[in-house]
């Protein structure tokens, strides 16, 4: 009774906290993912307007080209607000959720109490144990991230060549008004259409969360990696990327990574529900489907994926630094770390990477669009005529 009367106003202070941070992600943050999207249609029909008219009635391929530049810049700087979007406690809410769906806190105080009870064997389960969480929510941020990334091009591909072939204008010359409406609906469409990248990082982050998981460990006992095993910076590589393969088999391949990544349908029930058009956001979300099952795509997020696995590795295993560049002869590349290290000690690096991962502005975030099947991806996408399919 006196505990609880000493900590009754901390327990007080803490649900409040809690239903304030529930009410902000159910009311605040579509609030604010409503307006940037609006935002990013209204910057896409305003300066650009004239350009899309230009397109629509068969402008150049220079023009096109742009427009379709115009639309890869938008998307990633959508997902890059949606990384800072509604800070809870100094951290994004989407990282905050999705740390909050590993147990690296929890893992951790069970290692101190196993080292306190001098147990060899409990304390090297804990460690085990600790292993899984540290890896797989770093794995799941890399995997959230390059999702996010892939599927807003991809459907911003597909609304931006809609709005190029004048589907954004249908109906627009009639002088009595239904042009403006038809403008409009086709508008809202496009920004429910863009909404339901939603699904990954709610109903569909917790399946996320639990393959990576379940890779993990399905993978380090294949391997039989305990905390102990000792990994340089190519086996290290190894395993990653087999986790990652063991992920995309699983979420990505085929039929399965429409349940991953895409709703059955969005909600209108939502503040930010949009019933109008809803012919025209079905199709979207068909062609979204056909698209997300399709090898192109999956080679595509493997190709992301590989890229983003050597770049962690990177921050695990630094290069040493150069060497000063001795006359007349040609700065070499400064060597990596050779060194084996136990995986237990690349815990705490790989903790510091699953928030890096999630974080807008990083060498994680700037890698994506750089890479070249991204770019043949989205193009593909976007210049796809299917005029010519059928002819």
């Amino acid at each position: 009774t006196w505990a609880v009367r000493r900590h009754k106003k901390k327990c007080i202070a803490l649900g409040v906290i809690a239903g304030a941070s529930c009410l902000a992600w159910r009311k605040c943050v579509p609030a604010i993912e409503s307006y940037i999207l609006r935002r990013i249609i209204n910057d896409v029909e305003g300066p650009l307007k004239q350009l899309l008219d230009v397109v629509g009635k068969g402008g150049s391929d220079d023009r096109r080209r742009r427009v379709f530049e115009h639309y890869q810049k938008v998307s990633d700087k959508y997902v890059l607000q949606m990384l800072t979007a509604a800070k809870q406690e100094d951290a994004p809410m989407l990282q905050t959720r999705h740390h909050n769906l590993f147990y690296v806190l929890e893992r951790s105080e069970d290692l101190k109490a196993a080292t306190a009870k001098g147990s060899k064997e409990g304390k090297l389960a804990a460690w085990g144990e600790l292993q899984v969480e540290c890896i797989a929510r770093m794995i799941s941020a890399a995997n959230l991230l390059n999702m996010l990334l892939l599927l807003h091009r991809l459907e911003c591909c597909i609304i931006g060549r809609d709005s190029a072939s004048g589907g954004a204008d249908a109906g627009d010359g009639d002088g009595d008004g239904d042009g403006d409406l038809a403008s409009d609906n086709a508008q809202a469409a496009q920004e429910a259409f863009l909404t339901s990248t939603r699904h990954i990082r709610e109903a569909g982050l917790e399946r996320l969360t639990t393959a990576v998981r379940q890779a993990v460990k399905e993978c380090s006992d294949r391997r039989d990696y305990s905390p102990t095993t000792a990994v340089d910076a190519a086996a290290l590589e190894s395993f990653l990327l087999e986790i990652c393969r063991r992920v995309e088999e699983v979420l990505l391949l085929g039929h399965a990574a429409v349940a991953t990544l895409l709703p059955e349908a969005l909600d209108e029930s939502r503040e930010d529900g949009v019933g109008v058009q809803s012919e025209k956001v079905t199709a979207f979300l068909d062609e979204a489907r056909d698209y997300v099952e399709s090898p192109q795509f999956l080679a595509t997020y493997q190709a992301v994926m590989t890229s983003t696995v050597k770049r962690l590795v990177a921050g695990f295993f630094p290069r040493a630094p150069p060497e000063p560049e001795r006359a007349g002869q040609p700065e070499a590349e400064p060597p990596s770390d050779t060194r084996k290290y136990a995986l237990a000690k690349l815990h705490g690096c790989a903790t510091k990477l699953s928030s890096t991962l999630l974080t807008a502005g990083t060498e994680f975030t700037e890698q994506f669009p750089q890479d070249p099947l991204v770019s043949e991806f989205c193009e593909a996408v976007f210049f796809f005529d299917s005029d010519e399919l059928q002819a």
